[in-house]
């Protein structure tokens, strides 16, 4: 293991992870421990590092972990919508288990790299401080807290804190049940971590609206030895390296036919202050092989002009390093007025049969996209889907039903593969050889006939 420190997007407060248990939890955490600051898509751990990690007593518990979040690792994905696109990003898109070698292999997609290589906008906490901890609950809400440890403080709308734990409908209707069983031991072990930690009821009247959680002691990670740190400080020394002079040079040299204007130069210089170089020269990249490609765009030195100095991206969204994190903060001070866009955005973030992400999806990825798939009936389907919306109804009261449907055929519905239940096999069995008797007594009839001619 690389060393102790958890090191994340704050993006990671977006995944569905609630519906993992409290070991699949914990090898989670291990995986995004080792996997932080990769710079290619693969990394490959060996089973005993990892039980010696978790502390797992045998070789077959391990696997049984590792057996459960594979196949629950299709589900974790980034979301939100925009107003003219939605987007899902998918964490993973190999999970490996090499039962000879004793080896556990990762293929983290391209577009989650940023997840565990930012620089910016992160969340952190100690996988050993994890690992104190006994209950599922108490775990799953470590990095949430964690995201507002500068303010000592973190408030959760009712209705996404329980979708965080993803607790069960009869606990969502029986709150002293909930606060009895879930939350009380949750906070008492947290007790550990968090000094003095306090959970206040929001209350509109005697309605409770949320949760406040509140402590008093720092958390600082400084004598730590983070490898992304150390990455972090080479960076952040080439990016200083990097004069004004240098990018336009480059942004000269690659686009020749490209005006470089005032403003251009001030974009790019903007991004180059959150981001390694190699990050503009992908991002720049990308959206010149798109223009390029594209027969449709004739001013194709326009167009990628225009895409820049509107600082947008056609296969990612590029925008600047401090955009998430000025939209968090944004968020954090009006939580109340924009619960609903807030909402809304953290449902589904691209829709993936979008012609430009789908057009570029390997054979491969496909394949793995059916690996994922939950096979349900066509009943249990449309149940999935019925309790879905509403459950976004509860977190969205005025969101149209007919938009949610629209959501979750584009965000949700690729998880499942709708086959038949037994008795529908069964009757369509029935079905066929009643037709087979009925064609061979007609046969037997038509025999008959032509012998009596």
């Amino acid at each position: 293991m690389n060393n102790d420190l958890v090191k994340v997007h704050k993006d990671f407060t977006k995944l569905n992870i609630g519906t993992l248990s409290e070991k699949e939890l914990e090898l989670f955490y291990y995986i995004c421990l080792n996997v932080k600051d990769i710079r290619d898509e693969i990394i490959t751990m060996d089973f005993s590092s990892i039980k010696k990690s978790l502390g797992l007593i045998n070789f077959r518990d391990l696997k049984k972990y590792i057996l459960g979040l594979h196949q629950k690792l299709g589900n974790l994905h980034i979301t939100n919508i925009t107003n003219k696109k939605i987007e899902t990003i998918f964490l993973f898109e190999k999970f490996i288990n090499d039962l000879d070698n004793n080896t556990l292999t990762i293929r983290v997609t391209k577009d989650s790299l940023y997840f565990f290589n930012i620089a910016n906008s992160y969340l952190r906490f100690l996988f050993s401080d994890v690992r104190k901890l006994s209950g599922k609950y108490s775990k799953l809400l470590v990095p949430y807290l964690m995201e507002f440890s500068h303010k000592k403080e973190a408030e959760f709308e009712k209705e996404r804190f329980f979708n965080i734990l993803e607790v069960e409908e009869s606990y969502r209707n029986n709150l002293s049940d909930f606060n009895k069983r879930i939350l009380k031991p949750a906070v008492e072990e947290l007790k550990t971590l968090f000094e003095n930690l306090k959970v206040e009821r929001l209350k509109n009247g005697r309605v409770i609206k949320g949760y406040k959680f509140s402590w008093t002691n720092d958390f600082n990670f400084q004598n730590k030895k983070d490898n992304i740190e150390e990455a972090e400080v080479v960076e952040e020394k080439e990016n200083k390296n990097i004069a004004p002079g240098e990018l336009e040079k480059y942004f000269k040299t690659t686009f020749p036919g490209v005006n470089y204007s005032k403003k251009h130069k001030e974009v790019l210089e903007k991004l180059l202050k959150n981001n390694s170089l190699e990050y503009i020269k992908k991002y720049l990249s990308e959206q010149w092989e798109y223009v390029q490609n594209d027969k449709n765009i004739l001013n194709k030195s326009a167009y990628f002009s225009k895409l820049i100095l509107e600082e947008k991206a056609v296969y990612k969204n590029h925008l600047p390093a401090d955009y998430k994190e000025l939209k968090v903060e944004e968020r954090n001070r009006n939580i109340e007025s924009t619960n609903t866009i807030t909402s809304l955005k953290d449902l589904v973030e691209k829709d993936i049969t979008d012609y430009e992400v789908r057009k570029n999806i390997t054979p491969e990825q496909i394949e793995q996209e059916v690996l994922f798939k939950i096979d349900v009936t066509e009943e249990e389907y449309n149940k999935i889907k019925e309790d879905w919306i509403i459950k976004q109804k509860e977190v969205i009261p005025n969101s149209d039903p007919e938009l949610l449907e629209v959501i979750f055929n584009a965000s949700q519905s690729k998880k499942y593969n709708i086959i038949n239940t037994k008795e529908e096999v069964n009757e369509k069995e029935k079905e066929l050889h009643e037709l087979e008797e009925n064609i061979k007594r007609m046969q037997e009839e038509l025999n008959k006939l032509k012998k009596g001619v």
